[in-house]
């Protein structure tokens, strides 16, 4: 099978990457970073650099793909102080969704998080039920399959520093 995974080689896509090859599919990994290509590469997988919001480059890397393995990435908070996440998110999902109709996929497995099914009450985390609900618009003979776990520590490690010095996520509980 041909799958196309975003990702880059993360903590959750890196060690997919090598059991999908392991398996005998045909990978095509999606990196925003020009300096993963020869890692992609030595893992046996083909390197898809360009962007998310490239909806071009999109389509044009899961054209020809069996199955899609997709996520949002990590939201840089602290770079960006003018950063609308729940814009971004609908951008990404909505390049995602027509990426898929235009290639003809019909197995998508998104990675998700605990707590999308709420459209209120999860704080940042909400921009998980707005991807959820682009891909729920998919045709019926998409088989989109969310995976929602619970969490994800080592995403706590970029704010370190707030939590050793106010004792708590500021940004998260106000």
């Amino acid at each position: 099978m041909k799958i196309a995974v975003t990702g880059s080689l993360g903590n959750i896509t890196g060690p997919l990457v090598i059991q999908l090859i392991q398996q005998g599919h045909e990978v095509t990994v999606i990196s925003s970073s020009e300096t993963r290509k020869q890692a992609i590469e030595e893992l046996g997988a083909k390197a898809a650099i360009g962007r998310l919001e490239d909806a071009v480059f999109l389509e044009k890397t899961f054209e020809g793909q069996d199955a899609a393995y997709c996520m949002i990435p990590p939201f840089d908070f602290f770079g960006d102080r003018q950063l609308d996440y729940q814009k971004k998110t609908l951008e990404i999902a909505g390049h995602y969704f027509q990426a898929i109709q235009k290639a003809g996929i019909k197995k998508v497995i998104h990675l998700s998080s605990v707590g999308a099914e709420k459209p209120t009450g999860t704080g940042v985390l909400i921009f998980h039920y707005l991807a959820e609900n682009v891909f729920g618009k998919l045709p019926s003979d998409v088989s989109v399959i969310h995976i929602r776990p619970a969490s994800f520590d080592y995403n706590l490690y970029a704010f370190m520093d707030m939590v050793k010095g106010n004792g708590f996520l500021k940004g998260f509980l106000g």
